[in-house]
């Protein structure tokens, strides 16, 4: 079920990018660096407007993700040492139940 949506939102998302295309395929100029400071270092291009659309959408995805993943470091360094805990109290429990024998059955216990 979750594939089949999955695969309904990715030709959605396919659709909205063909009409996107197809509706902004005039060509803009693209320049890195006002006219003031074009001695300095001046890029100027001309791409088509939805390329420009589709590469700042991608940068915002990019820059939110990272902020994201920056934000929740804390969070998962947290987990890692709650887990590795976890695993030494599991491994503590363990040796003492070998010790006092909780492990073996309880009518074998009262029989030795």
């Amino acid at each position: 079920m979750f594939r089949f949506a999955r695969l309904i939102l990715l030709a959605l998302l396919a659709l909205f990018l063909i009409l996107l295309a197809v509706a902004n395929r005039d060509t803009v100029t693209l320049q890195l660096m006002p006219d003031q400071l074009a001695g300095i270092f001046q890029v100027t291009g001309d791409v088509p407007l939805f390329v420009l659309m589709i590469v700042m959408a991608g940068g915002g995805f990019a820059l939110g993700y990272s902020v994201e993943y920056i934000r929740e470091w804390k969070i998962r360094s947290e987990a890692r040492r709650a887990k590795k805990e976890a695993k030494v109290l599991e491994q503590e429990v363990k040796s003492l139940r070998a010790k006092t024998g909780d492990d073996e059955d309880d009518v074998l216990a009262l029989l030795k």
